[in-house]
């Protein structure tokens, strides 16, 4: 019997000895995959940059459609200072316009056999909410240039200096500079500028949709996504700039629970109102599965080398350790996000009384939709776990129902190069690939191209991330030289 207790014992021994040495070697051989590139060389003076954005955020862009909105006529002012700014790129490219103020520039490449690359930003800026005015450091389309504050530097204040005059004029800057070297694309360049993507995208989609009658089909797509996170990603000590693969889909589901009306002092066991919470109360007790996989594996296979040796360890190991790390991410309502399709009931409805049983309780719920799933495949989920047929699931109507963005690769050419113009910009920071949770107007030219990049040259702080559609917006202006070299590189790359 010893011998035996000893002959397990030493074999479990053996057993944890090998696990403990292939942990380690999976872990010495998770190194960094961060490219090598020299940094950019062009010089920037970040104080005109600075001044030329606050120009642009001095228009009242507010989204054509949206409350509050003054129409075309900031568009069609801002886009005449446009032309007055940068005359080399509106004297070369070809412009085309549609709606109210949506625009499609083409830069004529010299081999038409190539297909063309498409880059996006948009003109509009959300408005601010009613009362906030006065919380406002400086006024929200002052487009002052002031310190900071809470920071060294001197920051451009105000709406949509960040989301996103900011890529817009790097775009233009970048091709000014590029067509000031005498530069001339092999490949055909194109340029997608709406005024209503924060309220839907039509302008985008109007564009999309007669691209695809001409046949047009994109090499790449590059727009506006995740950022340069700086002390925001756990366990890296330098700033991670973060290239979204795909973006999440995105639905509201309306349930309708009924009973019986009548009086409140009679009410039967259950009401409309209880049938209803019984039902949310199911769903948010069984959320989506959870799990790391397409972008978000690609995400932490390239930041997990650049992370200390316990976190570095964790993410090499994946195969024993991934459970431990979904739950650990499951607690933060950020990472949480990235791991499955998320739902947030918003909206509740049931009497319009106080003594009155609703025959109806009804409430909305919005999904944004993890790669992994569809539209079709939540609705079903949502039925089969609410399981009541009194309460009635189904689509709200006049909601976007939106599947999710196809996963881009992270091997291709385009991700090759904006990673290098990364590299090349901001060379203190790594690079990963990543899930965009939100939606942009990606989703319309997704279709036409091979794959589509989301990257937003902007760094971005834990305290920033309020500001962006919120009070006081602002961008860096130290940050600024770094936004107009990776677009001069990019796009330089790009035309090749």
């Amino acid at each position: 019997m010893k011998r035996t207790l000893r002959r397990v014992a030493l074999a479990l021994l053996a057993a944890l000895v090998l696990l403990v040495a292939v942990l380690l070697a999976r872990t010495l051989m998770f190194t960094s995959v961060q490219v090598d590139v020299p940094p950019s060389t062009l010089a920037v003076d970040g104080r005109q940059i600075a001044e030329r954005l606050g120009a642009a955020a001095r228009f009242r862009t507010l989204s054509i459609g949206a409350a509050g909105s003054e129409g075309a006529a900031p568009f069609a002012a801002m886009q005449d200072w446009l032309v007055e700014t940068y005359p080399r790129f509106h004297q070369t490219l070809k412009r085309e316009a549609f709606g109210a103020g949506n625009l499609l520039f083409t830069w004529a490449g010299s081999d038409p056999a190539l297909k063309p690359v498409l880059f996006i930003a948009h003109q509009d800026v959300v408005p601010i909410e009613a009362g906030t005015e006065g919380d406002w450091t400086h006024p929200p389309f002052s487009g002052r240039i002031a310190p900071c504050g809470d920071e060294p530097g001197d920051c451009v204040w105000g709406r949509g200096t960040i989301d996103m005059k900011a890529a817009m004029i790097g775009l233009f800057e970048g091709a000014e500079r590029l067509l000031a070297q005498g530069y001339a694309p092999k490949r055909t360049l194109m340029f997608a500028f709406a005024v209503d993507e924060e309220v839907g995208g039509a302008g985008a989609k109007a564009m999309a949709a007669l691209l695809e009658e001409r046949g047009v089909r994109f090499e790449f797509t590059v727009d506006e996504g995740l950022l340069i996170t700086d002390g925001m990603m756990p366990g890296v000590d330098v700033p991670v700039a973060l290239i979204g693969l795909s973006e999440k889909g995105y639905t509201t589901l309306e349930l309708i629970a009924h009973s019986d009306g009548g009086h409140s002092s009679m009410p039967p066991a259950i009401t409309a109102v209880g049938r209803l919470a019984r039902a949310i109360d199911r769903l948010q007790s069984d959320p989506f599965p959870r799990a790391i996989d397409g972008a978000v594996a690609e995400m932490f296979d390239r930041i997990g080398p650049e992370m200390g040796f316990g976190q570095r360890l964790a993410f090499a190991n994946r195969w024993l350790l991934g459970s431990i790390i979904v739950d650990q991410l499951a607690g933060g309502t950020s990472t949480n996000a990235l791991l499955h399709t998320t739902q947030a009931p918003t909206m509740l409805q049931g009497s319009m009384q106080e003594n009155v049983l609703p025959q109806k309780a009804r409430a909305v719920i919005n999904y944004r939709i993890h790669p992994r799933d569809s539209v079709e495949s939540v609705l079903a989920r949502v039925t089969r776990v609410v399981a009541d047929d009194q309460v009635t699931v189904r689509k709200l109507d006049g909601a976007v129902h939106m599947d999710p963005a196809k996963v881009s690769s992270a091997d291709a050419e385009g991700h090759r190069l904006v990673e290098a113009a990364i590299r090349a910009s901001f060379p203190e920071a790594a690079v990963a690939s990543g899930l965009f949770i939100a939606a942009t107007d990606t989703r319309y030219f997704g279709r036409l191209a091979d794959n589509s990049y989301r990257f937003h040259p902007v760094r971005m702080t834990a305290k920033d991330g309020a500001r962006i559609h919120g009070t006081d917006e602002r961008m860096r202006v130290a940050d600024l030289p770094g936004l107009v070299r990776f677009y001069h590189h990019v796009l330089e790359g790009a035309g090749r």
